[in-house]
């Protein structure tokens, strides 16, 4: 779910770096894109908005991820954890197992193969950011998907 809310039953305090943030309870609606939290410089690094798997065997920024379980948040957390996320990490695994076991080399052919209402605009070549070098258009609506 790329965007989430939330509502608080009684006056709380979230502890930051600053001190505190008080939530009034009622009528405060938290809303939060975990896209944009992943893409933050000062958690991630300046190669934020890069694609990087390598940044996963860092171990000095594995053993930060692993003491701050709110830092990754794909299927949000605590109490509130998306309910499929050990289904979505065993599915992955197993298509990306059957993949590799399949084929020798993966390209996105998106240009030659792809309907033009699924390319990114030509603009975004200017833009910053992940823009520039996008190969698909992602979209949203109730779920992440690709135009």
């Amino acid at each position: 779910v790329p965007v989430n809310t939330r509502h608080s039953k009684h006056d709380v305090v979230i502890p930051t770096r600053e001190g505190g943030l008080y939530i009034p309870r009622g009528d405060f609606t938290c809303i939060f894109s975990t896209i944009s939290i992943q893409r933050r410089k000062d958690l991630w690094g300046d190669d934020a908005d890069e694609f990087n798997p390598e940044r996963w065997m860092d171990p000095d920024r594995a053993r930060r991820i692993a003491s701050d379980p709110f830092m990754f948040l794909p299927f949000s957390g605590g109490p509130r954890v998306c309910l499929g996320q050990q289904f979505a990490y065993n599915e992955a695994s197993f298509v990306l197992v059957r993949l590799l076991q399949t084929f020798s080399r993966i390209t996105l052919a998106q240009a030659e193969a792809a309907p033009a209402s699924a390319l990114p605009p030509a603009s975004w070549k200017e833009a910053k950011g992940r823009k520039r070098v996008e190969k698909v258009w992602p979209k949203t609506a109730l779920t992440l998907y690709s135009k």
